[in-house]
């Protein structure tokens, strides 16, 4: 009788184990797709903006962040809104919100550099698990980045290996190894989500 306790006892332990691994497996793969999902609407939405943008100005002009978002961006993306954020060095910071909560940050360069954070102002607030950088380019560039397209800044030229291992070391070019992935976030992603 014994013998038979332990036996249902190990059984109970192994099977706690088993299903708290597959649990675990199936949280992280519902997370991977949804990062998935969002990037592809945010592409999409951003880049219907800009088209739409374009057609009533003709030319876009490189502004200031905030006119930017206001301008170009807001008018064409539905129940969008502009918001103000302090960070953590207590300076206020422009987002353009999303319906879902998802936020757009600008910073004006030579290309307008875009982040694109998935749950907006909630943690972990990470580049390369919830927090994702683009490029915009209104004007010739010397990488040949598509003018007035969000898109990545495909200036780094690797396979998918050069990529993973920038992904590992460098955050901010998850993007490219998602991208090189046809915007899916695989298995072997090196970043915890």
């Amino acid at each position: 009788m014994k013998r038979i306790t332990i036996i249902i006892f190990i059984s109970t332990i192994i099977l706690g184990i088993m299903l708290n691994t597959l649990d675990e497996c199936f949280l992280q793969y519902n997370k991977r797709k949804s990062i998935s999902l969002k990037l592809k609407k945010f592409i999409k939405t951003s880049n219907g903006a800009i088209f739409q943008a374009q057609k009533k100005y003709k030319v876009l002009n490189n502004i200031d962040e905030i006119n930017f978002l206001t301008t170009y961006m807001k008018p064409y993306i539905k129940s969008s809104k502009i918001i103000k954020i302090k960070n953590e060095k207590g300076e206020t910071e422009i987002f353009l919100q999303f319906q879902d909560d998802s936020t757009m940050k600008i910073k004006k360069q030579n290309c307008y550099i875009i982040t694109y954070d998935i749950n907006g102002t909630n943690k972990p607030n990470q580049d390369g698990a919830d927090r994702f950088e683009f490029i915009l380019c209104l004007n010739q560039n010397e990488c040949k980045i598509p003018l007035n397209k969000i898109t990545t800044n495909k200036c780094l030229k690797q396979d998918r290996k050069g990529l993973y291992n920038s992904c590992r070391f460098y955050r901010k070019k998850c993007i490219l190894l998602i991208e090189h992935d046809n915007w899916q976030v695989k298995y072997d992603y090196p970043v915890k989500l």
